[in-house]
């Protein structure tokens, strides 16, 4: 196995997609959904970042939301990147989890 998360628990939660639990290569960022259960309906809700896995208890490593921010302004001057303005200039590595791996973060 290609480990690219901390443990093969937590491998196997993300490849099979059916669990409350979330990452986001982009900002390297987990989450875990909340789920509402109302009589007869069942709702996704809010997420909740985690800094720790719930399988291993490793820590998780830090998210990018602010890096990516930064790198963003410094190398591409986009100011609020992600405003309707804006997001159509960023650059594709930017839209995966290439732009902090290429970086070495």
């Amino acid at each position: 196995m290609n480990k690219s998360h901390c443990c093969e628990a937590m491998e196997g939660i993300l490849e099979r997609g059916q669990s409350t639990l979330i990452y986001r290569p982009i900002t390297r960022s987990y989450s875990i959904r909340e789920v509402i259960v109302n009589k007869k309906t069942i709702s996704i809700g809010a997420s909740n970042r985690i800094t720790f896995c719930p399988s291993c208890a490793s820590k998780l490593p830090e998210p990018l939301f602010d890096k990516i921010d930064e790198v963003l302004e410094k190398e591409h001057n986009l100011i609020d990147a992600w405003s309707d303005d804006n997001k159509n200039k960023i650059p594709a590595e930017f839209l995966t989890d290439e732009w902090w791996k290429k970086r070495g973060l």
